[in-house]
């Protein structure tokens, strides 16, 4: 930890990275300092969600109560820069873990409709928690393969096969919930009312064929009375396309503000990828503007 305390804008920027002045100013605006001794928990597991939390100073531990177990077990430790409560707010679930300070710290505070307009209108802090998400599911998968290959090791000179085989099942069912939570999650960005417009109608299905996919859809009225229609697919399946889906459906959020034509919004999606994504995947889609009064639909 450094010696030195940060301020309120190098911590914002160092928990994301390449924000524009636009979205830092938001950041500083929404912004709340609360100070906490040591020992105070700042969120519960099982919980409501109704706050984003960025650490400006001190130390925090994540734990997870285990299943008939009365220890809590450690996830992990935060510190100043890193930020945690974006899951459950994404997913509209109850806290995973309980979040409690070792030390006295410091922390910024935002409320779920503050994180909500955050993450809607900030391209460069939608890509960042989409890209840590990826990194932890990735992570989680690395860390059930190890934890697997070193029981296997351990239990083929100490215990019954039995008892390998259990370990087995709890590591895949971690696995397990934790996709199911990031579907939730990914469910949770697809719009789940589509506008009223006089004289049409709009309606979605979406079924994706594995826990999380990359298809999505939206359909809004802009304030010139005009709709967008987007209808888009992101090659692949699993995790890294749901990703990919969240990062390229901000873009397009983003850059409909800026332009009337679909060409234009479409090569600036396109720009942003490029220039935002690291992986070898891309996106198929059809971007419109209908005009309810000409009933003319360009695209």
């Amino acid at each position: 930890m450094s010696h030195g305390r940060l301020g309120k804008t190098d911590v914002i920027q160092k928990a994301f990275a390449d924000l524009d002045e636009e979205s830092l100013n938001m950041f500083r605006r929404f912004a709340v300092k609360k100070k906490y001794d040591a020992n105070h928990i700042l969120c519960y597991e099982g919980d409501k969600a109704d706050t984003f939390y960025i650490v400006m100073s001190g130390r925090l531990v994540v734990t997870r109560q285990l299943e008939n177990d009365d220890e809590d077990f450690v996830l992990g430790f935060l510190q100043e820069g890193q930020y945690f409560g974006e899951m459950a707010l994404l997913a509209d679930e109850p806290r995973a873990a309980t979040v409690t300070t070792i030390m006295p710290s410091e922390i910024l505070e935002f409320t779920k409709e503050q994180f909500e307009e955050l993450f809607g209108s900030s391209p460069p802090m939608a890509r960042h928690i989409l890209l840590t998400l990826s990194r932890m599911v990735r992570e989680t998968d690395l860390r059930a393969i190890e934890d697997l290959e070193a029981r296997n090791e351990e239990l083929a000179r100490a215990y019954e096969q039995l008892e390998a085989a259990q370990a087995d099942r709890i590591a895949k069912a971690a696995l397990e919930a934790q996709l199911e939570g990031a579907g939730r999650a990914q469910r949770s960005m697809l719009p789940k009312d589509l506008p009223e417009v006089p004289n049409y109608q709009f309606a979605a299905r979406f079924e994706p064929a594995r826990h999380i996919g990359g298809d999505f859809y939206d359909v809004r009225v802009l304030d010139n009375g005009l709709v967008s229609v987007l209808l888009a697919d992101v090659s692949d399946k699993g995790a890294h396309a749901a990703l990919f889906m969240g990062v390229a459906r901000t873009l397009f959020w983003t850059e409909e503000r800026h332009y009337l034509d679909p060409v234009k919004v479409v090569q600036a999606v396109h720009e942003g990828l490029l220039q935002t994504s690291r992986y070898d995947m891309f996106v198929t889609a059809i971007y419109g503007i209908l005009d309810p009064q000409t009933r003319i639909f360009t695209y």
